[in-house]
C-alpha cells in the first residue's frame, strides 16, 4: 500500500497542556482509521494539523505526491451560510469554472437536488453534512479527514453518511462518538 502521509515527532500543545508528544503516524491508500478521545483531547486539531490549516509546534508532516487531501469540517464556513445549496458546491470549484456541470451531478448523489436552491441555513444536519462532504469530493481526493460528520444526525442521515463511507475506495480518519458507525467502518481506531 502506499503511505498517502505521515507525522514524525508530531508535537501540540494548547497552553501549557500537551496534546500529543512525539507522534508518529503513517496513513497508506486503503485505510480507514477511527480517532477517538475524550472532547478536548486534539482530535480536531490533530486532523487540522494533517490538512494543513494549523503548523505543530514541532516536528513535521509528509504528504505524499499522489495524496488529494480534503478535510471535512464540523461546520461549514461562515462566509457561505448566506449562499444557496447550489452556489456552496460551486464555491468548492471557484479555480475550476468549467467543471461547474459536475455540480448538479453532485447534487443528485447527495440526494440534494430538491434543495439546491435554498440557502443552507435551511438545511438540516445531515444535509450539511452531505454537502460538505460533497465541496470536499469535488476535489476528487485519495484522503478524507473527517471531524465529526455523524454529529447531530437523524437516522436516514447517519444511514447516508454509513453507505457512503462503506462503499469509499479512498483511504480516511473519521473522528466520531459513535461507536456503531466507527464498528462498521474503520478497520483500526486510534486513541
Amino acid at each position: 500500500m502506499t503511505t498517502l502521509m505521515s507525522t514524525h515527532s508530531l508535537q501540540m500543545s494548547a497552553g501549557h497542556l500537551p496534546l500529543f508528544d512525539n507522534l508518529d503516524l503513517s496513513i497508506r491508500s486503503g485505510d480507514r482509521i477511527g480517532l477517538i478521545g475524550a472532547n478536548g483531547c486534539g482530535k480536531s486539531t490533530l486532523l487540522a494539523l494533517l490538512a494543513g490549516q494549523r503548523q505543530p509546534h514541532e516536528g513535521r508532516i509528509h504528504k505524499a505526491s499522489p495524496c488529494r487531501c480534503e478535510f471535512v469540517a464540523q461546520h461549514l464556513p461562515v462566509q457561505l451560510q448566506a449562499l444557496s445549496t447550489r452556489a456552496v458546491l460551486l464555491d468548492a470549484l471557484a479555480n475550476e469554472a468549467d467543471q461547474a456541470w459536475q455540480v448538479d451531478k453532485m447534487l443528485t448523489e447527495l440526494q440534494l437536488t430538491e434543495q439546491a436552491d435554498l440557502p443552507v441555513s435551511a438545511l438540516s444536519g445531515g444535509q450539511h453534512t452531505r454537502l460538505q462532504i460533497g465541496r470536499a469530493l469535488l476535489h476528487q481526493p485519495n484522503l478524507l479527514l473527517l471531524d465529526e460528520p455523524s454529529n447531530h444526525l437523524d437516522l436516514p442521515a447517519l444511514l447516508w453518511l454509513e453507505r457512503f463511507l462503506l462503499a469509499w475506495r479512498g483511504a480516511f480518519v473519521l473522528v466520531s462518538h459513535d461507536g456503531r458507525l466507527l464498528d462498521r467502518v474503520t478497520r483500526e481506531t486510534l486513541i
